[in-house]
């Protein structure tokens, strides 16, 4: 599959990355020369680094988790994103970063199971 292209896609552009050598699999099935909405209906998708941090500070805002301690494990660009999603949402939105005392009650018990 030499010289094949793959769309990556970047804010609203896709940009064709050149496969030098190997292939892309999905699902036992080698999609390197697919086209982007072949790739869609196998549900392939992409989720940008900055909605995915977003996504998790949504996630830890909504448990009542201030400073999650699987947030140390995030690569460091999301875990960036992650960070100035979480004080955003602190400061600007219907879900406060800190839920209630329940929630953090609930945090502490779920985290002596693991434990």
């Amino acid at each position: 599959m030499d010289d094949a292209s793959f769309g990556l896609l970047t804010g609203n552009n896709i940009d064709a990355q050149q496969v030098k050598a190997g292939s892309v699999i999905f699902r036992d099935q080698d999609v390197t020369t697919f086209p982007m909405f072949k790739r869609a209906r196998l549900g392939m998708g992409y989720l940008p680094q900055e909605v995915y941090g977003y996504a998790l500070a949504s996630f830890a805002a909504e448990r009542g988790e201030i400073k999650p301690e699987w947030a140390r494990h995030l690569s460091t660009n999301v875990r960036a994103y992650f960070k100035r999603s979480s004080a955003w949402l602190a400061k600007n939105a219907s879900l406060p970063a800190t839920r209630s005392d329940k929630a953090e009650k609930r945090g502490a018990e779920i985290k002596a199971r693991v434990v």
